[in-house]
């Protein structure tokens, strides 16, 4: 099987299961992202910043502020 192949199978399972009506273009996004993370020998160097953590800090900067 060729890369676009299996590129092209990742992104068509991954519109199905998500049950929307995104363009074609961002699920072979996601199937590449996927591939990526899934060949890196020891992690993507932004990998620890994929928690809630991250989120937090961003969408409630409260939430790591100190009380005066």
């Amino acid at each position: 099987m060729k890369d676009a192949d299996i590129i092209n199978s990742i992104a068509e399972q991954l519109r199905i299961e998500s049950g929307s009506n995104l363009p074609r273009d961002y699920f072979l996004a996601q199937a590449r992202l996927q591939l990526s993370r899934k060949q890196a020998p020891h992690g993507t160097k932004d990998e620890k910043y994929h928690s809630s953590a991250c989120f937090d800090a961003w969408a409630k900067p409260e939430h790591g502020r100190l009380s005066n």
